[in-house]
């Protein structure tokens, strides 16, 4: 969730770190939702909601912590398997993600072997005024991969030319992202 605060334009700018972790913390005391974390094998070692002592210093930002529907995490804390069959839930049995599937707000989506690819690429023009949309429909469902690796190669040449000012502004706008600053100009 972190990732896609700074990664996704769509989402406010925050200027505070912290903010995502005490709304965490806040969102897991009330019920809003539940807070998990994954062994390995794919079974749940930490399970959070309803805790009125759970805080921000509790708030682990890795790619084995999750926030769930507050159902979802109230099942897995009483050891229930959540969303049985009927909308009944079953006890007694360990709540394990499923081998091939990948969990996507508290349910398990199954996709068989022979449905999957290795990677998948794109090269192509996207028009300045669809980037948003862009990231929306084809990245963001890619956000928070370690592996996406994404280049862009940009050009602006007006015919009244730019101002030493905007070219200035674009370097300090890459610094702060973290990127490169190195931005050609000719003339």
């Amino acid at each position: 969730m972190r990732d896609a605060f700074y990664a996704s334009p769509q989402f406010p700018r925050l200027t505070d770190g912290q903010v995502l972790r005490k709304t965490i913390a806040e969102g897991v005391r009330r019920g809003k939702f539940g807070y998990a974390s994954k062994n390995p094998d794919g079974s749940y070692q930490t399970v959070a909601v309803d805790e009125t002592t759970f805080g921000e210093g509790d708030v682990e930002f890795s790619e084995q912590v999750m926030l769930l529907p507050s159902e979802t995490g109230r099942a897995l804390k009483e050891g229930r398997r959540p969303g049985g069959v009927g909308g009944e839930e079953e006890t007694g049995e360990e709540v394990v993600e499923e081998e091939e599937g990948k969990e996507r707000g508290g349910g398990v989506i199954v996709v068989p072997p022979g449905d999957r690819v290795s990677s998948i690429s794109w090269r192509g023009k996207v028009p300045a005024r669809q980037w948003m949309q862009f990231y929306t429909k084809v990245l963001s469902r890619f956000a928070t991969q370690e592996k996406l690796r994404l280049e862009v190669d940009f050009e602006v040449s007006p015919p009244e030319g730019i101002s030493k000012d905007k070219v200035d502004e674009t370097k300090a706008s890459l610094q702060e992202l973290g990127l490169n600053d190195n931005v050609s100009t000719e003339g």
